[in-house]
């Protein structure tokens, strides 16, 4: 026989699908007639009434967006020994006391308690930020959980990134689709450093209503120096900018011949996105390749620090040249990297590639017939992205 309290009180939840606000919980190994639940909304305390030990107790949560809590279960128990004196008589010997009794707390308890956490959703949408940075994550990012209630009736919908704080070009849409009605995990690989970032999800109805949700704000805190991230791929590497010292807005000058003038008319301006060169320094074979492999890309963004007088920019990059620091050592990786860029707006949602490979296929699906029950069409499968090791959401994920 186990020793008391042992089966201990215990607390699971299960919460609906649509609408994502009600959760049932479920107490069991109750040693009494009733239980109290805390929901940790701060509402009413519930009762459970108990039969064998178990009861269930549905509760409605209110609170609108997307919330975690912390549900609390609380019954009472009889008491083993009230008195030195009772536990003698039970256990002659102290080798007795191991399979009377799992704890010293446990000789006098008189209630027990069991704790669950509980997310819910509340309200027609939701979206939630959580802020990734290393060692928690390869490169800093936001992983974006986004669930939609009624999705029979979803048309589309649409990310965009706030960041007021930040350079000008990185409030933008960056995730838009007509697919996952119910909703999905999203990635944002290209968050500013540093600052606060809030994320707005609109949703588009079939009937023509919008529902508009406002994230909670996350920043990217901690990281030090700069990220090149390629908005292809997503994926970053830190680096070393040792140089770039020049942005250059090239002018456009035409020449028009008026009759009658023996000069002509000179119309000029310049181009508004600048361009220049940067290097920068790599010490390793594996730095290099992977600085390399994100460059070529073509499409990069070059994230840096609030305080930095480098600018945060989303370039295309054009030659790529590599120098060895010292010339005369071959055993040596140091490298100058200069690449020469220009400065782009930000790669619009629509426009961005995905980088799911058949090597992430395969390790999600084992078989063809499970990837067919999951994935009808081959469109399907072009538009499945991995789900994110840091997201809670499960379904589908995208890696903006």
């Amino acid at each position: 026989m186990a020793p008391w309290p042992t089966p201990r009180l215990a607390l699971s939840v299960e919460v609906s699908s649509d609408p994502r606000a009600t959760a049932t919980f479920t107490v069991t190994n109750g040693k009494a007639a009733t239980a109290t639940l805390d929901p940790g909304d701060g509402t009413s305390i519930l009762t459970v009434p108990l039969t064998n030990g178990t009861g269930t107790i549905r509760h409605e949560y209110s609170d609108p967006g997307h919330h975690t809590y912390t549900a609390t279960a609380t019954a009472a128990c009889p008491v083993k020994y009230a008195t030195w004196t009772a536990l003698a008589a039970d256990n002659p010997t102290w080798a007795d006391l191991p399979a009377k009794i799992e704890t010293w707390a446990d000789a006098d308890r008189s209630s027990e308690t069991a704790s669950t956490a509980v997310t819910v959703d509340v309200g027609p949408a939701t979206i939630y930020a959580t802020g990734y940075v290393p060692p928690a994550a390869d490169c800093p990012m936001v992983v974006l959980d986004v669930w939609i209630g009624s999705p029979d009736t979803v048309a589309s919908w649409t990310i965009t990134r706030s960041a007021p704080n930040a350079e000008p070009t990185l409030s933008t849409v960056i995730y838009a689709t007509d697919a996952f009605p119910n909703g999905n995990s999203v990635e944002d690989h290209e968050c500013p450093l540093g600052v606060p970032v809030t994320y707005v999800l609109d949703v588009t109805r079939k009937n023509g209503t919008v529902d508009h949700v406002e994230s909670n704000a996350v920043m990217l805190s901690g990281t030090r120096g700069c990220w090149l991230t390629s908005t292809v791929t997503g994926v970053c590497v830190p680096v070393t900018v040792v140089s770039w010292d020049t942005r250059k807005r090239s002018a456009r000058v035409a020449y028009l011949a008026v009759a009658g003038r023996p000069d002509p008319v000179a119309l000029s301006d310049a181009h508004l996105w600048p361009s220049g060169t940067w290097v920068l320094r790599t010490g390793t074979r594996e730095a290099l390749d992977a600085l390399t492999a994100v460059l070529l890309t073509r499409l990069v963004l070059l994230r840096t620090q609030p305080a930095s007088s480098l600018r945060t920019v989303y370039a295309s990059v054009g030659d790529v040249s590599e120098t060895r620091a010292y010339p005369g050592d071959g055993s040596n990786w140091v490298m100058a990297v200069q690449a020469d860029v220009q400065e782009v707006a930000p790669i619009p949602a629509t426009a961005r590639q995905g980088s799911t490979t058949w090597r992430d296929v395969a390790a999600h699906w084992p078989t063809w017939a499970a990837l067919a029950a999951d994935m009808p069409t081959w469109q399907d499968v072009s538009e499945w992205r991995p789900v994110s090791a840091h997201s809670e959401a499960g379904g589908r994920g995208e890696s903006p």
